[in-house]
Parts: C-alpha cells; structure tokens; sequence
C-alpha cells in the first residue's frame, strides 16, 4: 500500500492470494513469498515496487525467475501478491540448495530484489537472499524491510583530512578517519537508513560499515557508500608517515654557514665539524623539502653529501628518513708580485690570479685572492717580449718551470723573477743594394730593400748566447758592411752578451753589376764556360742548356772566363766584351753591366777502322781535343780478324798506337791508314778510311829461319811486314 505525499509510514504486507489450503495448489503452482515491509515515500507523482527474483546455481550465478511492477496507492496497507514460478529453476539440474548440498526435488534457493521506484526513478531497494521455495508453498522472508525514497547520501569528513575543497582526503599510512554518512529523502530530511562502505582498494585503504578507513600503503583510492540505490563516493590520498631529516657537517669541513630548510623546520648552524641549531626536523611524508646554505665570511660551499649531491639548492621528498651533509671550508689569503728588471705576468686558473709585473713594478690585474681552505691551486709564469723567467721565490721557492702548485692551507706569498733578455735588432744601412740577413741559432730571417727592411728583423735569447749574423747580398747587390753592435766589414757577425738589453746592428749592401754571356748566332758546336767566382754553364749550337751564363759583381770585380769545348768542337771566337780575346780565356774587370758572346763550331768526324790480324794485340787511337784514347783488343790468335771503329775528327791530327807484348810484335800492313809506318803513327783521315794491324810472334818466327834451336835472347821489334794489296784511305 501507498501513503500520500506527507505520510511518515506504510505498511506493505505481502501474502498469498486468497486462503485456499496449501495442499491445494498443484506440484507446479506458482511459489508465494510473505513479507512484512515498510514503504515510505513522499512523491506526488507515481510509485510503484519493483519485484525481481533469481535462483542460486552451484556454480553461484543467479539466473533470473521473474519479475513484477505493484503499483502503491496512498492508503495506509495495502496487501499485494508476490508470486514467483520456480519453474526454470527445478528443470536446471545444477541449482543450488539452502544446505549446500543436493537440493529436494522441489526446492529452490532464491533471491528477491524489492525496488521502490517514484516517477519510474528507483530510489531505494533491497534484496532477500537464500529463501528456500517450493511449488504451491509460501515461503516467509526471513525480515522485514524497510524501503524509503532516499534522496541524498550525504559525506562528512573529517576537517583535519580535507587538504582543499575537491581534493583527495589527505590520510597517512597506518592511521585511521572517520568519515561520516547523512542520508536525506526527497525533501532533504534526514532518514535512519545503515550505510555500505566499499573501497576500490583495501591495499591503499580499508573501510568499515561505520564509515572507519585505515591507511594501508601510499596511493590514491576511492571509498564509495551506499544507501539502497543512492551512492556517494570520495578520494582518500594515503601517504607516507612524518620522516626526520638531519644535518651534519661534512668530513673535513672547515669555516662557518647555516642550512635552511623550505618548508621550515630546519634551521642548522655549521661551523668546521660541530653543529648547532636546529638540525633534525621531521616533515610530512609527502612533503617536498628544499635545503639552502649560507656561507659565513670568508667560507665557501664546497657540496651536499648524503641524500644531497652538488653545490646549489637541494630538494628532495620526504617519503623516507633523510641524512645530509654540508661541507664548508675557509678561505686562505694568497698574494703573488713580481721581481726583477723584465716583464711579465703571473696566472691561475679562473683568473683568479692575474698579476702584471711591468718594469719592476706591479701594473695591473689581481695579485690577491682568498682561496678555499685545502685547495690545491695552480701558478703560471709568462715572461713578456724580450724578458725571461728567472725563478719562483717565497712559497713557490722549491718550484722549477713556469708552474708551481700550492695547497692552500694557509696564508700564502710568492714571488716571481723576471729578467731581461738580449734583443738583437737589425735596420738597413746607407746602402742602395738589396740583401737578407740570418741568425744562429734561428730567428732572425730578415730582408733588406735598400734602406727598409721587411720579415723578421728582431729575436730574443737568453743573456751569454752567442750569436752569429750572416748578411747576404741578393738580386746582384753586395755586402758592404755592418754598424752598430755589428761594426765591420765582415759579412758574419758574431757576438754574445751576459745582461740582457737592446743590441741594435744596421747593415748595408751595394748594388751589382751583372754579366751575361750568350752563344754566338752561328754556334754549331757543344761546350763550357767557367770561371773564377763566375757561373758554370753548359752550351749546345745556340741553346745554353744549363742554368744561365750569367752572375753578379761588385763593381771592379776581375772576372776570367775559360771556353772548353767538348766532343768534336772546336772554340771559334768571343764577341761582345770579349771580342778582343783570341784565345779561348776572356778577362774582364766589371765596372758596368756587360754581355759577350762565344762561338762554338761542330768539327765533321770521319769512321776509322782498325782491323787486327793474326796474333794476339791491341792498338791506341787518341786524337786531342775531340778524342781521349781509344783501344781497339784481339785477345784471341789465329781467327778471324778483329774489327774496331771509331769516329774521328777530319783533317785533324790523331796518333795511332801499336801496344807490343813481347815477344809478340804488331806492325802497320803495307796497305791502309799509316801503311808501312813506325808506331806510333801521326795521320789524319778526311773520309772514312782503314788501318791494318798485323801481329806476329817473333820467337816462333826465329825458330822457323833457324834449325829448329831456341833463341839465346829475345828479338827486337822485326821490320814491317809487307802485304799484297791496294792502299786504302
């Protein structure tokens, strides 16, 4: 039954139908349910109660039965049916029973849902679970309920968990809240109804029926709580428990500073390795901390050590206990100056140091710095132009070369020495020629253009270094002579000096007078010209085939020139300046640029050949200037003759020689270049010609006139022997 709008109670009664016996309902009438309920609803418009059933399987799944809408009026009881045919249920052999083993024949373990609905919007319901029914029987509910037309389940936390309006509750591990459940009806008054808790998940956060939630491990869940068909639900955040953080200072810490924390907490002095202050402070579990240091005068933050690493602001999260250390160290004073006459400079690394020493006096740059205790810094010299490095003194006395390391653990001086160096210097002189000068050991490379001078005219040593100047005239210019610390006339200069300063040399040269020599349009021939401090040149017809017959002279240079010819040539003349010269020698005295000429002319040559017979022999040719000697060898008697050609010069005198070996003897056959001549023979040839050579053993040749007995001594070259035949030339 229903109530009007206003009503505070209903009473629904649910029976059978009428009151026929039990025992008159068939084996497969419908089943019957009696309950006794409660529906209160406030609603203007429809309600109605919603009827659903189900049967339990064994394999616990709930297959529906039936299901019907009871329309409630406004009277105060209303009776309705509630019928439900099991049917489906006792055909399906895996449906469950109340003992949980087999079922009777005829019984059925059910759930009926009951829903109020208002205006077809289901406002509140509730289940019977686990009634046994049978065919034809009623069964009775095993309670009553109550169904009301819930509108509102309202959630009250507690303040204390609410971080701001629409976040998560804030709830840390291991701790408990309660939160509240108000459930208003359609007109906001507040109903008696119990509340269901669920949690999304019991491994961040548990919930209890009372609304109790436990934190479990830190995350983010949902807690949900319903009231028949209404639900509300909110977001609990479960962090970690509260964690300390401490501060120490760091193992060799030295000077003073104080740590600072964000959000505040800490608030720790340091000074060397003590600590004072507030220096352990726990946070939230889920806090984000931030440390800062400031430095104390003259300390310097080394770094965070522990949980913190680096030298700047450290942050980290509070989900654990956090150690840090901070290390501090004092500053030490260290000073650096310059000594001596040169110049330079003293550096270290980020130009903390700086210091200029110019002259014997500071002239600009850092000399002063504080440097953290213990640290371990890095000096540089550098001399400036024309000075040297002499030396560390002070702190850096034990130092050798241009660095020195310090460890500062203390108050620091030191000192660099800086001497002069020798600078040798070279400008140009009076002179109008052109010339170079070059050092020993390198540095000078310096060219001279009649009074300016270009390149490398200036180098540095150290005191005491000997070093040499050596002037070279070029492009046909002269060396004349030296000024300044170089006085003289001696192209090399050497000097040394042992304290350092400006040694400044001038130096001159004189322009040349050239000779050029070229070969005579009419050469035909091949030779030579050299000649004292003069040129070595070769020459082929008109062509010089070797570096130029050219050089350069001072001025009343004495030049001699010498002609050689080579091959078949001979030296026909001189022209230009030394036309007056016959023979094949030309001396000049260079008091102006001068060219001359030189003709060579080409001597035609002929074949001679030498043809050696019988014994064993050879024969020399010479023929001065064109030909060295020439040897023509038979090393075998009795064969075939030897032929020898050799080229020679026509219409000039040669000398054809017979070379003897006792008792072997060569004669000139009666036929031929030299027929019938003593050797050596003096001839010439103007065409090809031939000289026969005849060889003869003279011993054997006594034995053959004599009676066959041995010679008591050994013959004389014999007369020639005469062979038939033309003369050839």
């Amino acid at each position: 039954m229903a109530a009007a709008a206003g009503t505070a109670l209903l009473a629904l009664v649910g029976a059978c139908s009428s009151d026929t016996p039990t025992d008159a309902f068939a084996p497969l009438a419908p089943a019957r349910l009696a309950l006794d309920a409660s529906v209160r609803f406030q609603t203007t418009g429809s309600a109605s109660l919603r009827v659903r059933s189900s049967y339990v399987r064994t394999d616990l799944t709930r297959p529906p039965l039936d299901s019907q809408n009871i329309s409630l009026t406004d009277a105060p009881s209303q009776q309705v049916p509630i019928t439900i045919d099991l049917g489906p249920c006792l055909s399906d052999p895996l449906r469950g029973s109340a003992t949980g083993g087999t079922p009777a024949a005829d019984e059925c373990l059910v759930w009926v849902e009951l829903a109020l609905l208002t205006n077809g919007v289901v406002v509140d319901r509730d289940t019977l679970k686990n009634i046994s029914m049978r065919p034809g029987q009623t069964a009775s509910a095993p309670a009553s309920i109550t169904l009301d037309e819930v509108g509102t389940v309202r959630l009250l936390p507690p303040s204390a968990n609410v971080v701001s309006p629409g976040a998560p509750l804030r709830l840390e591990a291991t701790r408990t809240m309660t939160i509240g459940a108000e459930v208003l009806d359609g007109a906001n008054r507040p109903l008696t109804r119990p509340v269901t808790w669920s949690t999304a998940s019991a491994t961040i956060a548990t919930v209890t029926n009372a609304g109790v939630v436990t934190g479990v491990a830190p995350g983010t869940v949902r807690l949900t709580a319903t009231v028949g068909s209404s639900t509300a639900s909110v977001d609990v955040r479960v962090v970690p428990l509260p964690q300390a953080v401490t501060i120490t200072a760091g193992t060799g810490s030295s000077g003073t500073g104080t740590v600072v924390s964000v959000p505040a907490g800490l608030n720790c002095a340091i000074s060397g390795t003590t600590t004072s202050g507030t220096c352990t402070a726990s946070f939230p579990g889920d806090a984000s901390v931030s440390l800062t240091m400031t430095t104390g005068s003259s300390t310097s933050f080394v770094g965070w050590g522990g949980d913190c690493s680096g030298a700047s602001a450290c942050t980290f999260a509070t989900s654990q206990p956090r150690a840090v250390s901070a290390t501090l160290r004092a500053f030490r004073t260290l000073t650096v100056t310059g000594i001596g006459p040169g110049n330079g400079s003293i550096t270290a690394p980020g130009n903390v140091i700086n210091c200029t020493w110019q002259f014997g006096s500071t002239s600009s740059g850092p000399c002063t710095a504080q440097i953290p205790d213990g640290t371990q810094i890095t000096l540089t010299a550098a001399a400036q132009a024309n000075s040297r490095f002499a030396g560390w003194r002070g702190d850096c006395a034990a130092a050798t070369g241009l660095t020195c390391t310090l460890t500062m653990s203390a108050n620091r001086s030191v000192q660099a020495d800086f001497g002069q160096l020798a600078v040798y210097r070279i400008s140009a002189g009076t002179g109008t020629g052109n010339g170079s000068v070059l050092s020993s050991p390198a540095g000078i490379n310096c060219t001279v253009t009649g009074t300016a001078v270009s390149g490398t005219c200036s180098m540095a040593v150290l005191p005491g270094t000997v070093v040499s100047l050596s002037a070279q005239g070029s492009g046909g210019s002269t060396f004349r002579q030296w000024g300044g610390t170089c006085g003289g006339a001696t192209a090399v200069c050497v000097r040394s000096n042992t304290n350092g300063g400006d040694f400044p040399s001038t130096v001159a040269f004189d322009n040349a007078v050239a000779l050029n020599i070229t070969p005579d349009p009419r050469s035909t021939g091949t030779g030579q010209l050299n000649g004292t401090s003069f040129f070595f040149c070769t020459i082929s017809a008109t062509t010089v085939t070797s570096a130029p017959c050219a050089n350069t002279y001072p001025i009343g240079t004495t030049v001699t020139i010498d002609a050689f010819t080579t091959g078949f040539t001979d030296f026909v003349a001189w022209g230009g300046a030394c036309a007056s010269f016959i023979a094949s020698r030309c001396t000049l005295t260079m008091n102006s640029s001068t060219a001359a000429t030189v003709r060579f002319e080409a001597v035609p040559t002929a074949r001679l050949r030498l043809q050696l017979d019988s014994d064993r022999g050879s024969v020399q040719v010479s023929q001065a200037p064109y030909l060295g000697q020439q040897t023509c060898v038979r090393s075998t008697a009795n064969q075939a003759p030897t032929i020898c050609d050799i080229t020679v010069a026509r219409n000039r005198q040669m000398v054809i020689t017979i070379v003897d070996s006792p008792p072997i003897f060569g004669s000139f056959n009666e036929i031929g270049v030299c027929a019938l001549a003593s050797s050596p023979c003096v001839t010439s040839i103007n065409a090809d010609a031939q000289a026969d050579i005849f060889f003869f053993d003279s011993q054997a040749l006594i034995m053959n006139r004599s009676t066959g007995s041995q010679p008591a001594a050994q013959p004389s070259r014999p007369s020639p022997v005469k062979r038939k035949g033309a003369a050839r030339q």
